[in-house]
């Protein structure tokens, strides 16, 4: 009788990874939904504008700059890319890099849809979930999310389309 439960819970464990593996990939037709992304967002606080602007350098790559305009004073906060590899496509964001080597923490996207994407890397420090999150055409949300120092974080970015 041990043995047939055995059995059982291991083809459900098989099962439950299998499904998982399957849910997780992104599908190469819904590559189109990264053009959404495309175009100069704003977020307007008490004392500055954050702006994200977004090209599309060739078929395989989406580059994106951030900005803090304060007055007439612009810095670049950051610098993002989504880079497709055959079925794969990954996001990396210049300010969360690898200490060690000083490069791009690469975040596989996990979710695409006509909605946003998820971007997740469990291994890096913070944040291991990047979420672009379209509420309307022209409303964007970007959440960075994870535990940091035993303690979940999350920051929200409410961006709209100029």
């Amino acid at each position: 009788m041990g043995k047939k439960l055995w059995y059982h819970s291991s083809c459900l464990l098989l099962f439950c990874i299998l499904c998982t593996n399957s849910f997780a990939q992104v599908k190469p037709a819904d590559f189109k939904y990264v053009d959404h992304i495309l175009g100069y967002w704003r977020m307007p606080t008490k004392h500055s504008t954050f702006t994200e602007l977004w090209v599309k350098k060739d078929d395989h790559t989406w580059e994106g700059k951030t900005h803090r305009i304060t007055g007439r004073d612009s810095v670049e906060m950051d610098n993002m890319q989504l880079v497709r590899s055959g079925n794969e496509l990954v996001f990396t964001i210049a300010a969360v890099a690898d200490p060690k080597s000083g490069k791009p923490v690469p975040f596989k996207v996990t979710v695409l849809q006509s909605n946003g994407f998820v971007a997740e890397n469990p291994a890096c420090d913070y944040p291991q979930k990047i979420v672009y999150k379209w509420k309307k055409e022209d409303e964007l949300d970007v959440h960075f999310k994870g535990v940091k120092e035993k303690t979940f974080s999350e920051i929200i970015l409410e961006y709209k389309r100029k």
